[in-house]
């Protein structure tokens, strides 16, 4: 049995490869890919061209920038103010006058802030409040919340006193009134008027609650912005608040009246 398995392999092993492809027994092994051939030079030679011009390019475009010289810088108009020449409003005749149309919706420029006629003016008012004295709205100052703002309430708990309650500014000098600003606290009224008493002792409507510019400069501060309708000169002006706007006391920080006086 040993002989005759021997002889069968030497018998495989001596066939030829024609005799193998008859009978498909032990076939070669296809022989292997070959590797792929190394790219010629001229590849690598096209790649660093495209990378200098691609290089040659951004420096062109940084170069015109840098010889650009920059815009020159805008001109800004600065106005000047001429103080020597009289206010428009200062005891012209009625047909003569100039009217200020002030934007009411932006702050008041440093002019119409040197026209404050207001300041320290002693004031009285209808009630004396559980606060600030009335004086308060006139003296600038806005820190203390007990003390810098007057109301017309009659506990802390800010009850409103009944009735229509007001406010009058004697400004010590005949003006004439441009702008109101009424900044109250969060018992702000909306029912109210701005009257000023005329050289006759007629008081004269200057401005309504209802066509105030409103805005909220900080906390608990309603600023109510009115300009005066009329030219008439005036020597007091009074706040009228026929009610409150709220379930408090009509509660006032300052009383500012921007105009021009005589002398």
């Amino acid at each position: 049995a040993l002989w005759g398995s021997l002889n069968s392999m030497y018998k495989m092993r001596s066939r030829t490869k024609e005799q193998q492809e008859e009978d498909g027994l032990f076939y070669d092994a296809p022989d292997e890919e070959a590797a792929p051939l190394p790219p010629p030079r001229y590849h690598y030679l096209k790649r660093v061209g495209a990378a200098l011009m691609l290089a040659v390019m951004v420096f062109a475009c940084t170069r015109r920038d840098a010889d650009e010289e920059p815009p020159p810088p805008p001109r800004i108009a600065t106005p000047t103010l001429d103080t020597n020449l009289p206010h428009p409003h200062e005891w012209a005749p009625p047909q003569k006058r100039l009217v200020h149309y002030i934007d009411l919706t932006r702050p008041p420029t440093p002019h119409q802030q040197m026209r404050l006629i207001s300041r320290n003016k002693p004031v009285t008012a209808s009630v004396r409040g559980n606060l600030g004295e009335a004086s308060v709205v006139t003296n600038g100052l806005k820190n203390d919340w007990l003390k810098d703002r007057w109301q017309a309430a009659k506990n802390m708990q800010g009850a409103p006193i009944p009735g229509a309650h007001w406010l009058l500014v004697d400004l010590e000098a005949t003006c004439v009134v441009e702008r109101i600003d009424v900044e109250f606290e969060s018992a702000f009224a909306r029912d109210y008027t701005l009257k000023g008493r005329s050289k006759t002792g007629a008081w004269v409507s200057l401005a309504v609650g209802a066509s105030a510019v409103e805005s909220r400069p900080a906390k608990q501060r309603i600023l109510h912005r009115l300009s005066s309708n009329s030219m008439a000169p005036v020597d007091q002006i009074k706040l009228d608040i026929a009610r409150p706007g709220t379930r408090w006391g009509t509660s006032v920080w300052e009383l500012d009246i921007f105009g021009t006086c005589a002398g």
